[in-house]
């Protein structure tokens, strides 16, 4: 019985012996792996290899050496680029490598002389607000800015750096194609309202003359305000969010423009909020929430003009939408008596021709099913027409369509005169 035992036993000590040996081999190899992958990212230093290492084995013996080596290799690459990003990227993952202060003075000449993208000069001095050469480096970012709009020359970036950098130097080609594009519009739009604004913000325009002469020949048309001015601007301030960006675009460039240092800290910071009012259609910058402006007394008379006329823009659209329907629910409707017709018309034809089979001849009878259904088909195909004409018009190049945006775009213009006949708040002894 107990040699039986002993025999039984011998496989599973077997067992466990080979187990022994599977672990030695494999930890012999895992060994021989992480030697090798250490020995790879000496020979190549690259920073790639050196992190593989660190990934791969977090607890080796060599962590200490492989991190040093990581911190080499990435100063060395960053060397190579020489690009303000990469400096920065380097501090972040090493702040205190030996070479961290080198990587930042080398990032803030770059930058200095215009080698750097928006994004770098703002995460350098997110960064090193306290920096000494933190106002050069906005005049740099300030050259890179306007270097890119004669670029691209895109007018609603163009409004927004002349109104972030009020009376900055060299900007006259820019407010020249600023004006070019705010007259096109006034002009599409031909009210007097509209030209009143482009004379009052543009008075030494070349079309000046013009547009005087323009102005004494039309009669003035007036809309008086039923109510307070001040409450009205107040219940369209409380619910237009594009009217409480207007307000807050004049309050920050009036802030920028007191400020003793244009490129200081809390210029930058203004610039910085006045670009979220100009891009944020559906929110207001924290800054502008209690902004409270009064209309300025010599313009009462245009903003009252303004707001009457706004009302009755909006009262001209809901009429419009009530009439004409929407395209889509349109253009559903004629396809839908489309079909109506060709059934029609089917209908109309077979019975045609089960007539001329079974009597040789067509129906005389104007009660016959054949001849309602042929009618019915005509009527049906000029009704499809008509709502495909109509569905196609308001949907496609038509005049309603070039209507509807006109009227768009004078109610933006009309918000704007609004926000211009405003004064602005007394300035706080804190600002």
């Amino acid at each position: 019985m107990v040699k039986f035992r002993a025999l039984a036993a011998l496989p599973l000590l077997c067992f466990v012996a080979g187990c022994a040996e599977q672990g030695m081999v494999e930890t012999v190899q895992g060994a021989l792996s992480e030697k090798n992958e250490f020995h790879r990212a000496q020979t190549t230093g690259s920073s790639e290899d050196w992190q593989s290492f660190i990934n791969h084995y977090p607890k080796s013996s060599h962590a200490q050496e492989a991190a040093e080596g990581l911190g080499i290799a990435y100063w060395k690459e960053a060397q190579e680029q020489n690009t303000a990003a990469i400096y920065l990227t380097f501090i972040d993952r090493h702040p205190h490598h030996p070479m961290a202060q080198e990587a930042r003075q080398r990032a803030c000449k770059l930058l200095i002389d215009g080698k750097g993208q928006q994004d770098d000069y703002r995460r350098y001095l997110s960064s090193y607000s306290d920096d000494p050469q933190a106002a050069e480096l906005r005049k740099a970012l300030q050259k890179l800015r306007l270097d890119a709009l004669r670029q691209a020359g895109d007018t609603d970036e163009i409004a927004l750096f002349l109104a972030q950098y009020p009376g900055a130097d060299g900007v006259s080609p820019l407010k020249t194609k600023l004006e070019k594009d705010e007259y096109q519009k006034t002009k599409a739009l031909g009210t007097r309202l509209a030209w009143q604004w482009f004379l009052k913000n543009y008075p030494h325009s070349q079309e000046s003359g013009s547009i005087k002469a323009r102005l004494q020949e039309a009669a003035p048309k007036y809309y008086p305000a039923k109510t307070d001015l001040d409450e009205q601007i107040g219940q369209i301030r409380n619910g237009s969010t594009a009217f409480r960006n207007l307000e807050c675009r004049k309050v920050l460039t009036a802030a920028i423009a007191r400020e003793h240092d244009l490129f200081g800290a809390k210029a930058e910071s203004l610039r910085a909020e006045l670009a979220s009012a100009f891009r944020l259609l559906d929110a207001v910058p924290s800054s502008c929430s209690e902004v409270s402006l009064a209309v300025a007394p010599g313009d009462k008379d245009a903003a009252s003009r303004a707001l009457g006329a706004l009302g009755e823009l909006a009262g001209q659209r809901g009429a419009l939408a009530a009439l004409m329907g929407d395209p889509a629910e349109l253009a559903t409707k004629a396809e839908e008596l489309s079909q109506t017709s060709s059934s029609f018309a089917d209908d109309a034809e077979g019975k045609e021709q089960e007539e001329e089979a079974l009597y040789n001849r067509g129906s005389e009878n104007p009660d016959d099913p054949k001849d309602t259904a042929a009618a019915n088909a005509r009527e049906a195909s000029r009704r499809a027409r008509a709502a495909a004409k109509i569905a196609g018009a308001l949907g496609g190049h038509s005049d309603m369509t070039k209507l509807v945006q006109r009227m768009d775009a004078q109610a933006e213009l009309l918000l704007k005169i609004v926000a211009s006949t405003e004064k602005e708040p007394p300035r706080s002894p804190h600002d």
